[in-house]
């Protein structure tokens, strides 16, 4: 994107309709303030119609430093909580979401 905001990352069935994601993100505040990197890691659990999911998060922030002999990542703040969310498909509108 024009932000260079990123997330990429992989999920792993771990169980009977139960996902663990893993993702990576850099975002920028504006085109000379970066935040990040971050990761979050989620476990959900898919409801037998498939139309929801409940599951718990952890989102962890780093901050990065350039240093003479490179970069160096070090732990900034983490927050972890409970998530659930509702299907969306390409003909979901924005109301019911937002």
């Amino acid at each position: 994107p024009e932000t260079s905001s990123f997330c990429m990352g992989v999920w792993e069935q771990v169980g009977p309709r139960t996902f663990k994601l893993n993702h990576f993100a850099i975002s920028w505040a504006d085109p000379s303030t970066r935040t990040g990197p971050t990761t979050i890691v989620e476990e959900v659990t898919v409801s037998p119609n498939g139309q929801t999911f409940t599951g718990h998060f952890t989102i962890t922030d780093y901050t990065e430093t350039d240093t003479p002999s490179g970069n160096s990542i070090s732990f900034r703040d983490s927050i972890s909580g409970t998530i659930a969310g509702t299907k969306v498909d390409v003909n979901t509108p924005a109301s019911p979401i937002f």
